[in-house]
């Protein structure tokens, strides 16, 4: 009832809980190692602490590293959306390290 009214307001939920009675209702995050191994297995997050503090900072790394992947992904589709082109129409040259290393000896 709780979860369905915060799913109503938009706002997202994850299920925290070590997995001993809570097995069936655990799609998200684990937390310590005392839960069964087919909840560690099956959760999206396995924090290996018990405290709940723990959920924060992880939550916040995941962010972070969802920022870096963006940036990642832009930068990488940028540098391909210019070499491809220009490598087509013969302005530059794609070439691996291994070849730039044997015209430098």
């Amino acid at each position: 009832m709780i979860v369905k009214g915060y799913q109503s307001w938009e706002l997202r939920v994850i299920m925290i809980g070590d997995g001993v009675n809570d097995a069936p209702a655990i799609v998200g995050m684990v937390m310590g190692t005392v839960g069964t191994d087919t909840v560690i297995e099956a959760a999206d997050v396995a924090l290996m602490g018990d405290g709940p503090c723990r959920v924060v900072g992880t939550l916040r790394l995941v962010e972070r590293s969802r920022c870096i992947s963006t940036q990642n992904l832009v930068i990488s589709l940028l540098v391909l959306a210019t070499l491809i082109p220009g490598a087509v129409i013969g302005m530059t040259t794609i070439a691996n390290g291994l070849r730039v290393a044997r015209r430098i000896r």
